[in-house]
């Protein structure tokens, strides 16, 4: 039996329980009478939870019974102004209203509401981050959400922590292929700070949020989290108010009365010194900023770059507690956090009790080898800690006594605190997952190679290959892919064929009868193998020869390239040489532009000998050698290790329909070497390397 079946295990506590519905009122509209509403199976629900906003404002929730009549919008305003009436007055004080007015006016943020949702100046790039796991119905709300948003100028990139489950990308093909917002990005490794931090190494805005797949953000969202930030740069990141939005199991009501994310309704800053939250263990309780699913990073004002950690988080030994960790980082480097409640997201709580038995642990041991990590790296917490376990001590012998907790089942408590328990060795266990990864990596590499940035490579920095079809990338250089720290395959013909287009030649070749098929096996292909090599991996719809119609847009291909490298920021590409195929000469000629304008001066640059055209005609690489020269191109040749020049077997085999249409063995694949040069920059050109 696994740690989960022994956590879960057992029978569920008989619990007093009656669904609450969940909906909103705003004090600035008319006001409208509360009516029954009915579940999907056509039961009434009997309690509501109204969350009152002004002006957009979230101010907080009053609890209304409809067990005899409905409430008129008389009596509805009479028990918020009752129950809310300090915030509701401090509101409309701050906004230079009458605070005792009955008739509260519709204004809105650009007429000059206290807490503006608008960011200053222009509104900046905002990158938009969804990391999702083979849930594809929470996936697809979170989604049209997103593409609800009033704010104008962000992107949204969805990284699929399992690309093995094709329902997220046939999800993103089927209903959001037109989208100009939405990038896919298949992360195979597994855990949500390596998606997060895949997301990163490809976000182009200066603001990059964070959300999750199973939280749907309100329309004003991403513009209060923008607007958060100062002018200043002192606010480093940003996060908001992440409510249920079901209470209609036990268990979700458990977590949403334990505390769950709601942080309050009043705006907040943190620092290192100033502790608005109050509580003892500042700055490391769980969850005293905000949440993951629900902030924003200005990158700017970052020092440095930013990630999370992969030891912390979903999808690893040590559960979860890679937000706090970051938002420690921004509070020990001396940054500050701001918390703006009216930044709402709406989350799905877990609706059974055995999820929440398996959350309380996790989240207990999450807690626990976060301080673990801390404690073991900065020796400033260690003393800290040291001062606080007195208090720690009288916190735990009168911590049953506190409300929120007597409202806990026992069972749930007992779990947080063997969660706590077991938290320091799930960060030692994690830890060393990771470090047993990274030597496996290490060692199926040599330990050098004549190219410098090769070797970089294999330690830190992100490699770019270039690959015009959905197998030229693995059949070219597997083995560089599989051999660095990490690579990102973009392929730019990985558009389907139009559905009146008869089968080509080729396809039939290769063992399709239904034009339909033919791309979507060639992705899956591609997926397999590349989830082999451990690559990130993006695709550009564009339409290969013989599917398309007309001449190729040479500007739509130098675009993507030239958006490709900007997103993802590699320290070094490889793009192929440009043999026989007019696609392949068609990226190449691109390729040289970028190169050209020097637009990327950090790049360093290299070109792959193209698979098979390289093995079966040599005269060809010998040919264009000689045009580059006579273009004023200098290139030379890099001797790698034999690890790096040897194709992936494994990997090639995922291509079954290609190997059968190129009438070739996987191995007689891999057997010639894989070639590489490296672009002599202009400034280098009279020298040899």
């Amino acid at each position: 039996m696994n740690l989960h079946d022994l956590v879960v295990r057992g029978p569920e506590p008989d619990l007093v329980f009656e669904a609450i519905r969940t909906v909103e009122f705003e004090l600035s509209r008319p006001p409208a009478d509360l009516l029954a509403q009915t579940d999907a199976e056509g039961n009434e629900y009997v309690l509501y939870r109204v969350l009152v906003r002004l002006h957009h404002h979230p101010l907080g929730f009053v609890l209304v019974d409809l067990a005899k009549d409905p409430v008129s919008a008389e009596e509805l305003n009479a028990r918020i102004r009752d129950e809310l009436g300090p915030a509701i007055r401090a509101h409309l004080r701050a906004d230079g209203m009458a605070e005792d007015s009955d008739d509260i006016s519709p204004l809105q943020p650009a007429d000059g509401c206290h807490f503006s949702l608008l960011p200053t100046g222009p509104s900046p790039l905002a990158s938009v981050i969804v990391c999702t796991f083979g849930r594809p119905r929470q996936l697809r709300a979170a989604l049209r959400a997103l593409h609800n948003l009033s704010y104008e100028n962000f992107e949204v990139i969805v990284v699929d922590n399992d690309p093995s489950d094709p329902t997220t990308i046939e999800l993103i093909s089927s209903e959001f292929a037109d989208s100009p917002l939405l990038r896919y990005v298949a992360e195979p490794r597994r855990g949500l700070s390596v998606a997060r931090n895949s997301g990163i190494a490809v976000a182009r805005g200066d603001i990059i949020a964070f959300t999750d797949d199973d939280i749907v953000v309100d329309q004003e969202w991403l513009s209060a989290l923008v607007g958060g930030f100062d002018e200043a740069g002192d606010i480093v990141c940003v996060t908001g108010l992440t409510l249920a939005a079901d209470l209609e199991s036990p268990a979700q009501q458990i977590f949403e009365r334990y505390g769950a994310f709601n942080k309050g309704y009043e705006t907040l800053t943190f620092d290192r010194e100033v502790n608005p939250s109050n509580t003892l263990l500042y700055p490391y309780t769980a969850g005293v900023f905000g949440g993951g699913g629900n902030c924003a990073v200005r990158v700017r004002s970052v020092d440095g770059t930013f990630e999370f950690d992969s030891r912390l988080g979903p999808g690893t030994q040590a559960f979860g507690a890679e937000d706090l960790d970051l938002f420690l980082k921004f509070i020990m480097s001396g940054k500050k956090i701001r918390y703006v409640p009216v930044a709402v997201a709406w989350h799905e709580h877990r609706r059974s009790y055995e999820d929440l038995r398996w959350q309380m642990f996790t989240y207990g041991a999450g807690s626990t080898a976060l301080l673990t990590k801390w404690l073991l790296t900065d020796h400033r917490v260690a003393l800290h800690f040291v001062r606080l376990v007195p208090k720690i001590v009288r916190l735990l012998r009168h911590q049953s006594s506190e409300a929120n907790v007597e409202a806990v089942p026992s069972d749930l408590r007992r779990l947080e605190r063997l969660g706590y328990l077991y938290g320091p060795m799930a960060y030692l266990r994690s830890a060393f997952v990771r470090r047993r990864g990274r030597s496996a990596t290490l060692e199926s590499v040599a330990s050098s190679t004549p190219s410098d940035d090769f070797g970089t490579l294999r330690k830190r920095g992100q490699l770019l290959v270039v690959s015009p079809h959905l197998d030229d990338a693995v059949f070219s250089c597997s083995g560089i892919v599989k051999g660095v720290h990490k690579s990102h395959v973009h392929t730019l013909f990985a558009g389907d064929a139009p559905r009146d287009r008869p089968l080509s030649q080729w396809d039939r070749d290769c063992g399709f009868v239904e034009g339909a098929e033919v791309m979507e096996q060639r992705r899956n292909e591609e997926r397999e193998a590349l989830q082999r090599l451990h690559a990130i991996f993006t695709w550009e719809p564009h339409l290969q020869e013989g599917y398309r119609l007309g001449e190729l847009d040479q500007g739509a291909i130098l675009a993507g390239l030239a958006k490709s490298i900007e997103a993802v920021r590699p320290s070094v590409v490889l793009f192929p040489l440009g043999l026989q195929h007019s696609d392949h000469i068609a990226v190449a000629s691109a390729m040289w532009k970028i190169i050209d304008e020097q637009l990327y001066p950090q790049v360093a640059w290299y070109v792959y000998a193209d698979k098979p055209y390289a093995d079966r005609r040599p005269s060809l690489v010998r040919s264009r050698l000689l045009e580059l020269k006579s273009e004023g191109h200098r290139i030379n040749e890099v001797k790698l290790p034999r690890d790096l020049r040897r194709g992936d077997l494994r990997a090639i085999r995922s291509y079954a329909s290609q190997l059968r249409g190129l009438q070739i063995s996987a191995v007689r694949m891999v057997l010639p070497r894989q070639r590489v040069w490296r672009v002599v920059p202009s400034s280098d050109a009279g020298h040899d390397d």
